[in-house]
């Protein structure tokens, strides 16, 4: 009996980047192989690898009398590589280890990965290496993901939050955060200054940091949407227990993203979109009563850390400008190594 060790599906990233919109992205090159390790020769009839990409969403609306169930499906790529093409004879494969590799140049018009409670847009690679009769075929399959970065051209997200007013006429505020896109796995520095219009002595009793994310469905063709909203607690502050007193308070609090949170990033997609506000509850206390105050900001949560997409900023390259490949033209995916 043949024993084949090892048949599976391995990317040369973890990921494949997207940098920009959909409309100015320059794609990128997703390249893989197939891993076959046999112990003994063994015979095959074909080898293929396949791509696909699907968006779907599935959300109920209501009219007051009846539930609506919406379902709206689309194809998004496609595509069959044969890496050993059938014949009249099968194809003998030694012992030993084989690598067959594959690329596909992606368009940075398609989405990017997104799953949500109601909706995903996902690629998957299906390998099958086809036997012969009354031998059980090989199967073997994994989920590419990819995602969209800013372009290193817009500098938006660089752009620090500023947020001011006043509360209840006798209070002034200001809200400050350095930049208005963070990553899961950063922490967000927050600068919260209070003061008292009328010089009078107060306190910041409790601070709490909530994400607000609003998920919409969309069937554009038929003019049908549907928007859910969901709370994301972030940090809670009670631990003001002694509070400092003055007519002027200024709060430094560092909130963290962290990844045991559900939270979706940002994405705009003819199907999905996700966008976020950041909602900052803050409890003072004037004299012997105490008031709650709000603050909200769009806020955008990105599908990787700062760190993580500084790490992947695309080569420079003296001509490169939006629009223009960065990128060499792939290698057949015909390629094939062993190592018998």
């Amino acid at each position: 009996m043949v024993k084949i060790s090892r048949f599976e599906i391995r990317l040369a990233e973890d990921y494949l980047i997207l940098h920009g919109t959909p409309h100015d992205s320059a794609g990128s090159v997703l390249r893989g192989r197939v891993l076959l390790k046999l112990d003994q020769p063994c015979k095959f009839k074909s080898l293929t690898v396949r791509l696909r990409g699907k968006a779907k969403a599935t959300w109920a609306e209501s009219d007051g009398y009846h539930i609506l169930v919406q379902h709206k499906k689309k194809e998004l790529i496609d595509f069959t590589w044969t890496l050993l093409e059938p014949g009249p004879e099968p194809h003998v494969v030694p012992p030993g280890e084989h690598s067959y590799y594959f690329d596909y140049p992606f368009s940075g018009a398609l989405p990017e990965t997104v799953h949500t409670e109601n909706g995903d847009i996902q690629y998957r690679l299906e390998a099958i290496a086809e036997r012969p009769l009354f031998k059980r075929d090989l199967f073997t399959e994994i989920e590419a993901i990819v995602k969209r970065y800013s372009s290193p051209y817009a500098t938006e997200q660089l752009d620090p939050v500023t947020v001011s007013g006043t509360w209840a006429e006798n209070l002034g505020y200001e809200l400050f955060i350095p930049m208005s896109a963070y990553g899961v796995g950063d922490m967000v520095p927050t600068l919260l200054k209070v003061w008292s219009t009328t010089n009078q002595d107060i306190s910041i009793k409790q601070i709490n940091f909530v994400l607000k994310e609003f998920t919409t469905y969309s069937d554009r063709e038929n003019g049908i949407s549907k928007t859910e909203t969901k709370l994301i607690k972030l940090i809670s502050n009670t631990d003001i227990s002694t509070p400092d007193a003055g007519p002027v308070i200024e709060k430094h609090v560092l909130v963290p993203i962290n990844e045991n949170i559900s939270v979706h990033h940002d994405c705009n997609t003819d199907l999905i979109n996700v966008h976020h506000l950041l909602r900052i509850s803050v409890e003072i206390l004037q004299g012997e009563s105490s008031t709650s105050y709000i603050i909200e900001t769009p806020f955008v949560i990105m599908p990787a850390s700062n760190h993580e997409i500084f790490e992947h900023l695309p080569p420079y390259a003296a001509d490169c400008q939006p629009g223009n490949s960065l990128f060499p033209p792939p290698p057949s995916y015909a390629n094939h190594s062993s190592n018998a």
